[in-house]
């Protein structure tokens, strides 16, 4: 039985052996490995990058740096595909999308998205794109060479993200913030951590396994990635990046025992009790170390024991909210609120227990959960779609991951050595942030990396189209890779506008009111669609007015009735409003606006106290 076992064994390798020799591409050109890198370092550089003269430095320069992975990516030679059923699963989701911007309040803003990051036709196509790249650099033909590359790419990007966070923790504030956790390069420590977490499960596998067959030009580099990873995370203090860190570490121990369990019966040796216990032996050795570490850390060591006050309150905060949002889907389960529709439709449904304890300014644009955030978005079919595909990106790896299992033995270089640990990363760190993403909301870093990892994990080996015969690929080629520098240049410019809107705020503390208007009538210049540029320069001036600078009010009108006419139903811009009108003394009109904030945040104490007050001085 045992020799039937192991000829079997050897001949499964076998056939493992030949269909990825049979499958490996033909050698990449120098320059196609040369926009494959590229492509792969602005990718790694999009997900830390931030522009430091912006009003929000975190979001949509992330993006605009990744539409140019994307261009670098078309130019690149593929070396995977997505398969049909991605294709398809996207598509459910942009109908389920178009369906909840359909029936939205606010069908323009639901379009584009809301200010600051931009859920809509700015961001979420940055996501479907994400997919297709990772699935074309890093798809199953790929050379050791590219892979080597992905790898020291998200090194540096990690070794970055913890010397910036290592600086904060020190309290030398590499970047100006007035936050006790920064966030390091994304201005958001729980952020910050889960990106660290993704950080160290990547490059967790490829460091233990550098051991064996050296995957990637420089072991020492990876090692100190996966290390500069958990260290974003302590320094974080995040509670939903330790949980990242958990569910990672266990993905790779179940990959580690599996795979151990296939050399051995490929050998033919029984596994001893001894054998068996290790990894997990291991893998607990491990987490009590980590965990030791992250302890040493007194913020860190609070907010997991929840020894803190704001520790214990944010826990009660989501509970809350999460209530709050249920009943918020409840009210339109088919089509929910639509994309950023969730900041307008939520004030209705807070009870006088959050304003006591959260109070009436906080603006809450997500409900902290992405399962909630997408059924607000486009109904409750649609977090189910996002489920699906997960689940299934994630087996589809494991299966690729079993597949190469026979490959080392067979000595095939170049398919198994660099790939094994690729997959086991990828379905680790996707796995990590899908759970953090459970307890907070997404951000252009994440959801690039989140979308990124599962192309790597669905990819398919690239098939050559009937078109290229005859000519008509290299044409569609370039169509598409002009289509996506338009895209490019489109979001370097949107995400310009975070300057003048940013010098515009400054103008207008320092009663500069000249100079903010035109600083952001330049902002609007660049993103004529957006409504927000509008709200954020009707708050600022409103502001001002209120402090004595009575010529902002009139422009504080003006301002909030533009955004007013595309997101009626914007609390932020309605208040600054009716603090524009108290400024000029429109009695009537401020009442008027005072009557439709409390009919939109029915249990806002500060809104039905300003209303009574104003009607009982008319």
């Amino acid at each position: 039985m045992g020799t039937k076992k192991k000829s079997g064994a050897a001949a499964r390798s076998a056939v493992s052996a030949r269909s990825a020799v049979s499958a490996r591409p033909a050698a990449e050109s120098a320059r196609s490995l040369a926009w494959a890198r590229a492509a792969v370092w602005l990718a790694a550089a999009a997900l830390v990058v931030f522009l430091p003269e912006g009003m929000i430095r975190w979001f949509l320069p992330k993006e605009a740096v990744f539409a140019l992975a994307v261009f670098a990516a078309a130019v690149a030679s593929g070396r995977g595909r997505v398969p049909r059923w991605i294709v398809v699963a996207i598509g459910a989701a942009v109908v389920l999308l178009v369906l909840g911007v359909a029936f939205s309040a606010s069908p323009w803003a639901a379009t584009w998205g809301r200010w600051p990051r931009y859920e809509g036709l700015v961001s979420l196509p940055m996501y479907v794109a994400a997919v297709f790249v990772g699935a074309r650099l890093l798809g199953p033909g790929s050379s050791e060479s590219r892979v080597g590359s992905w790898w020291a790419a998200m090194s540096t990007a990690s070794i970055a993200l913890g010397v910036v966070g290592l600086l904060e923790l020190a309290e030398l504030d590499p970047i100006a913030s007035d936050l006790e956790r920064p966030g390091a390069l994304l201005g958001n420590a729980t952020d910050q951590g889960i990106l660290g977490a993704a950080f160290f499960a990547m490059l967790l596998a490829p460091a233990v396994a550098r051991g064996r067959h050296s995957p990637g030009p420089r072991p020492w580099l990876i090692t100190a990635g996966a290390l500069a990873g958990f260290v974003s995370v302590v320094v974080s203090a995040s509670r939903a990046a330790f949980v990242a860190v958990a569910l990672a570490l266990v993905v790779l121990a179940v990959f580690a025992l599996v795979r151990s369990a296939q050399r051995r019966r490929e050998a033919g040796v029984p596994l001893s009790l001894g054998r068996r216990i290790r990894v997990p032996v291991i893998a607990v050795a491990g987490v009590a170390g980590l965990a030791a570490v992250a302890l040493a850390v007194p913020l860190t060591r609070e907010r997991l024991l929840g020894l803190s006050p704001l520790s214990s309150r944010t826990v009660a905060d989501r509970v809350q909210m999460w209530g709050e949002t249920l009943r918020l889907i409840g009210g339109d389960p088919v089509t929910g609120a639509g994309p950023s529709g969730f900041v307008d439709a939520i004030p209705r449904f807070h009870t006088a227990d959050w304003y006591e304890v959260v109070g009436s300014q906080t603006v809450l644009d997500s409900p902290h959960n992405v399962l909630l955030q997408a059924a607000v978005a486009g109904g409750v079919l649609l977090p189910l779609v996002l489920v699906a595909a997960g689940v299934v990106a994630v087996v589809c790896g494991a299966r690729a991951w079993g597949r190469g299992a026979g490959l080392e033995s067979a000595r095939v270089a170049g398919v198994a050595s660099a790939h094994g640990p690729l997959l086991a990363g990828s379905a680790a760190a996707l796995i990590g942030i899908a759970g953090a993403l459970l307890t907070t909301f997404t951000v252009a870093a994440t959801g690039i990396l989140a979308c990124l990892l599962v192309g790597i994990l669905v990819a398919v080996p690239a098939s050559s189209s009937p078109d290229a015969a005859s000519g008509r690929a290299p044409l569609r080629r370039r169509v598409l890779q002009g289509g996506i520098a338009l895209w490019a240049v489109a979001l370097v410019v949107t995400a310009a506008a975070e300057v003048p809107m940013q010098r515009g705020v400054v103008a207008a503390r320092a009663g500069e009111i000249v100079v903010a208007q035109e600083a952001f009538e330049v902002a609007q210049v660049l993103r004529p669609w957006d409504a927000d540029v509008a709200s954020i320069a009707a708050q600022t001036l409103a502001a001002a007015a209120l402090e004595g600078r009575m010529e902002a009010a009139p422009l504080a009108q003006r301002w909030a009735a533009s955004a007013l006419d595309r997101v009626p139903d914007s609390i932020a811009t309605l208040r600054a409003l009716a603090a524009a009108q108290d400024a000029v003394g429109d009695i009537d009109g401020e009442l008027a606006t005072l009557d439709r904030i409390v009919e939109l945040s029915p249990n806002d104490p500060d809104a039905v106290a300003l209303r009574a007050e104003v009607a009982a001085g008319r």
